[in-house]
């Protein structure tokens, strides 16, 4: 975690108060990068985080509102229509979610298919949630996601889509699943973080082979993968009522809180009795789990990042 947080603060520029993609381009993009890094900063660098926010802020002012699918885990406006690249000024540039006339689809993404499953659970509906998350995960061939974006990218996995569903499996499932998926993701992320920059690498193949450069944005969405409360706004302690009732849904004590209470009951409610993921490795399982818990309704959420054309081609840019 700490040289993950010290790769993205080398990438820091003062007199911008923004990161760049990573130390071989010289873009500094507002959303999604900036903004973050500004979230996997927010322990690590206080001062740094709250520059680099305001800075995004500034820019804002200027160019518009903030607009993607990122919005999902950031808590802010989220869209998910065909993104275009736009130009700030000099090297300040954004990825602008609501431009395009065709919406994203999960059946198409799996970064898609989490982050519309996190964005359709905050909203309440929890049967897109399950649809879209299911569609993501049976995308999982057990080394990577393989989705349109990977055969356009000559058969590379995308490194960040793992992190999203470590992220997703969290913060929705639980239980079980949470631990099982946690496990797989942790073993792919560690393999893909550089040794001695901390960054993590964007694309990978076959054999878990590193295939891309490092870059701001994979690394903070693999920070978030294993610690989800840089993404979390700050809560009050839990009363002792909602300690009790932590107590016997079997949450800890640490990890307790009104969001907590509600996912827990909203997996035992919808997640049928003995699901597991075990059969993740195998495709055609896959296919039989998925279409097996989305019958039965289970809860999902998500985490997103951009899909895989949404920037343009570059080899340390997300795909």
């Amino acid at each position: 975690m700490q040289k993950a947080q010290s790769y993205i603060l080398s990438q820091y520029d003062p007199s911008l108060g923004l990161v760049r993609e990573n130390e071989h381009i010289e873009k500094y993009w507002l959303w999604s990068d900036n903004e973050l890094a500004a979230a996997a900063l927010r322990g690590y660098t206080p001062n740094i985080s709250e520059n680099i926010t305001k800075s995004i802020l500034n820019y804002m002012g200027d160019y518009g509102a903030f607009r993607s699918a990122y919005g999902a885990i950031l808590g802010k406006d989220t869209s998910f229509l065909a993104p275009l690249n736009k130009n700030v000024t000099d090297k300040v540039w954004y990825t602008d979610f609501s431009t395009g006339n065709t919406e994203l689809q999960c059946a198409d993404y799996a970064d898609i298919a989490f982050l519309k499953a996190i964005h359709y659970y905050k909203i309440g509906d929890y049967a897109q949630s399950t649809e879209c998350y299911l569609a993501g995960q049976r995308m999982f061939d057990g080394t990577g996601f393989k989705d349109r974006a990977y055969a356009a990218d000559d058969n590379r996995y995308s490194t960040y889509k793992v992190a999203l569903w470590k992220i997703a499996a969290e913060l929705a499932r639980g239980g079980d699943e949470d631990v099982i998926v946690a496990g797989k993701a942790d073993e792919i992320l560690t393999k893909l973080q550089d040794a001695e920059t901390g960054g993590v690498y964007t694309h990978y193949r076959s054999g878990f082979v590193q295939d891309s450069q490092t870059n701001v944005e994979t690394t903070s969405l693999a920070i978030f993968a294993f610690d989800t409360s840089l993404l979390q706004p700050k809560l009050a302690p839990p009363t002792p009522e909602m300690l009790e009732e932590c107590k016997e849904l079997g949450i800890e004590e640490e990890k307790c809180s009104e969001q907590a209470i509600m996912t827990e009951q909203s997996r035992r409610v919808n997640t049928p009795s003995g699901t597991q993921i075990e059969l993740l490795g195998n495709p055609s399982m896959l296919v039989m789990f998925g279409l097996l818990a989305a019958g039965i309704g289970s809860g999902a959420v998500v985490f997103y990042v951009k899909s895989r054309n949404a920037k343009e081609k570059s080899r340390g840019r997300n795909r």
